[in-house]
């Protein structure tokens, strides 16, 4: 993960934010989200990480929207109404 703290972004991107969970590296995705100089900032991973990211979310007062995509096994995005698509991973914005 390379991360640019003190330089501002129109928007950032961190994956596989469901390590922030982690005993061992779960302080370097906490840094990442909580030190980032971006407007937005874009996460996906796995539905495990929601709840704790909106601990720090809330506790940081951002703002949090959060959005489900069904990835398929081709690693591309499948075309289904909105509905439908609300299972495997999830990507919100801060």
């Amino acid at each position: 993960m390379v991360c640019i703290f003190f330089s501002p972004d129109e928007v950032a991107v961190i994956d596989e934010i469901q390590l922030i969970g982690d005993l061992q590296r779960g302080w370097s995705w906490t840094r990442a989200l909580l030190g980032l100089a971006a407007k937005e900032i874009h996460v996906c991973g796995e539905e495990t990480a929601i709840d704790l990211v909106e601990q720090l979310a809330l506790s940081t007062g951002d703002e949090l929207e959060v959005g489900r995509t069904k990835v398929t096994g081709r690693g591309g995005l499948d075309t289904f109404p909105q509905q439908e698509w609300r299972e495997k991973i999830f990507s919100f914005f801060v």
